[in-house]
Order: C-alpha cells, then structure tokens, then sequence
C-alpha cells in the first residue's frame, strides 16, 4: 500500500511540473511573472493556498515582488477552492450514491 501511494504521489508531481513548466509558463510569456506564477500554480496543485502563497512568498523574497503574479493566483486559487470545490464535491458524492 505504501508503494502504490508513493508511486501516485512521485506520477502527481512529475504531472504538475511538466505541466506548470510546459503549459503555464510557456502561456504566460516566459518571463519573470510566468516564473511566480509557475510557482504558485505547482504550490497549488501539490499542497494548499498557503503552499502557492509561500512559494511564491519564497522567489519574490529572493528576486524581487511581483505583485501582479500574487494577485492573480490569490484570486483564481480563492475562486477554485471557495466558489467550484464545492460543486465538484457534491456532483462527486452524487456519482458515488
């Protein structure tokens, strides 16, 4: 059991770079912001808000701000987790009963 998690976990995060390499950074213009926000969006998806928030927290602390950056992921993270988690919650315990 533990390796099965461990394998889904190591197949979660090589997902979640390649594609925050490849797909986010690449559309957002491949420059400094696309890089916080690169950050942000693999801090999301392999943690929580506070993750994304940290992470890009962390480059900005070391590169210089980029208050456009958080502004955007604070927002799309707000409006994902409050406003459409609890309809995908729902339609999924739906399915399942």
């Amino acid at each position: 059991m533990f390796l099965i998690m461990l394998a889904i976990l190591a197949v979660q995060a090589i997902v979640v770079i390649l594609f925050a390499r490849f797909g986010v950074f690449n559309f957002m213009g491949r420059d400094y912001k696309a890089s916080v926000i690169m950050a942000g969006i693999v801090g999301f998806c392999l943690g929580s808000r506070t993750n994304a928030l940290s992470s890009m927290n962390e480059i900005g602390r070391q590169y210089g701000k980029c208050e456009d950056a958080m502004s955007l992921i604070s927002l799309i993270v707000t409006l994902i987790v409050d406003f459409v988690n609890p309809f995908v919650i729902t339609l999924a315990i739906n399915i399942v009963a």
